[in-house]
């Protein structure tokens, strides 16, 4: 028979502690910050592709954007704690600017051509324009 004593970590039952609260290991929690900005991100893409794709801004995706930045930032916090709602306003403001230069650079033109060659004296007048720069 061998006589060593076992390790520690071969134990077959732990000990345990009535009214106490186990030990586990610590829970890694994401930075508020970094996911807000990473949601924020996504949502300013997200909304611009909205407005590629049906030509419309709409308005209250803008309130969506908020939320999920909220949402996020309030998950992803290791509690609960007054400067949360600051961060989250201050990071939603931020993504909706975002969105909007987005917007303004992408999706915008070609809204903007899509609506021009609608009318027929706009593509004429378009049309004089060019030649006679060219």
């Amino acid at each position: 028979m061998d006589d060593a004593p076992r390790p520690a970590s071969s134990r077959l039952n732990p000990v345990k502690v009535y009214g106490g609260t186990p030990r586990s290991a610590p829970r890694k929690h994401a930075s508020p910050v970094l996911a807000g900005i990473l949601f924020g991100i996504l949502a300013a893409v997200v909304w611009t592709l909205i407005v590629y794709f049906t030509g419309y801004e709409i308005g209250w995706v803008a309130w969506g954007v908020g939320a999920l930045i909220g949402f996020a930032v309030v998950k992803s916090a290791h509690e609960p704690n007054a400067s949360l709602g600051p961060t989250a306003a201050a990071l939603a403001a931020a993504s909706l600017i975002l969105a909007k230069v987005l917007i303004v650079e992408f999706a915008a033109p070609s809204a903007v051509t899509k609506e021009a060659l609608k009318n027929r004296e706009t593509v004429a007048a378009l049309f004089l324009l060019d030649m006679r720069i060219h």
